[in-house]
């Protein structure tokens, strides 16, 4: 719900990403399971967002910018977000200041 309605308050579409898919199948072939078709819904792009890889589960994260807003979508489970988040988000925000950011 989170992408459709981030999406919807940018006015941005949903698109399917054909690429997205295809890893979604492929981390399901690899664990010996059909891939149910609720999944296929993750493969649904907004337009013109930065598509961040999941390396340790199926839903992407993206990042949504929109006349100077962003919205950082990532997934759920801890052991799929964080990684997301040092990987991904991070270097992100970084490039955006000269500040550092720091977090106790």
């Amino acid at each position: 719900m989170t992408k459709e309605e981030c999406s919807e308050f940018f006015g941005l579409e949903l698109k399917a990403d054909i690429n997205i898919e295809k890893k979604i199948q492929t981390y399901f072939e690899s664990k010996g399971i059909e891939m149910p078709e609720s999944n296929k819904k993750q493969a649904l792009v907004p337009e013109g967002a930065i598509v961040l890889n999941n390396d340790n589960g199926t839903a992407p994260g993206f990042i949504m910018e929109n006349e100077g807003r962003i919205i950082i979508i990532l997934p759920g489970p801890p052991s799929e977000m964080v990684p997301m988040f040092a990987n991904y988000v991070y270097p992100y925000l970084r490039q955006l200041s000269g500040e550092v950011i720091k977090s106790h």
